[in-house]
């Protein structure tokens, strides 16, 4: 059973609960007033026994599937959101290097127009040597074309690892693992690399921006849409 199935499962534990309730009503409060109509107690006793044997169902539900489910749900989740919070981190530290590049302060979030962006990018050359990747043992990029390709290796190794749960993924976030690997960024850093001529990285800026915010998006979004 897949974890989207779990709003199944507490819906049966509402309805278990009205259930219970219309038990307790029923016994210490309905039967003491007088038969509203003829053979009212016998239809309220056979209410009463189907009453009884929904509520040893959902018990038995419970036990046997509701609790299970969640925690593998929560196993899942757990997973999911760790490895998904990689993407995130990149977003951090792409960011990062950037704007320490430039000696300037790294805002929390991207400007929200890419062409101020733009302007953080001027004067680095994609052929220029980029910051160290503190990875374990460091990484010394000779160039931003090689800064790039190493985050979109570790992009792509996660997302093969996230196809290990893939049927449980939210569709919302397979969209965005997709534009991921599919957005200009990676067509135009082909181009370029193809190229002799020595292209800046304001010349990547709109794609990168978006690049950056879609990997920002990722695990925001699997925090509205993966639940419990």
């Amino acid at each position: 059973m897949k974890i989207n199935n779990l709003s199944l499962a507490k819906q049966v534990l509402y309805f278990s609960i009205i259930i219970l309730v219309w038990i307790i009503l029923y016994k210490l409060a309905f039967l003491k007033y007088n038969e509203l109509f003829p053979g009212a107690f016998e239809v309220g006793e056979i209410f009463y026994s189907l009453a009884t044997s929904v509520m040893a169902s959902s018990i038995f539900y419970y036990i046997v599937v509701y609790r299970p489910l969640r925690q593998k749900h929560q196993v899942i989740k757990n997973s999911i959101s760790k490895r998904v919070g990689l993407f995130k981190l990149d977003y951090i530290l792409i960011k990062k290097d950037i704007y320490e590049l430039k000696s300037l302060s790294v805002p929390e979030n991207l400007p929200s127009d890419y062409r101020d962006f733009e302007i953080v990018c001027e004067g680095i050359l994609l052929t220029d040597k980029p910051p160290v990747i503190y990875n374990n043992p460091p990484y010394y990029p000779p160039s931003w074309f090689d800064y790039f390709d190493y985050y979109f290796s570790l992009e792509s190794s996660n997302i093969k690892m996230l196809h290990n749960f893939w049927d449980e993924i939210p569709g919302d976030v397979k969209v965005l693992l997709e534009e991921l690997q599919t957005n200009a960024l990676h067509g135009a850093l082909s181009t370029y690399r193809a190229t002799p001529h020595s292209y800046g990285l304001s010349d990547l800026a709109g794609p990168l921006w978006d690049h950056l915010n879609i990997l920002k998006r990722i695990p925001e979004t699997l925090d509205k849409t993966l639940r419990i």
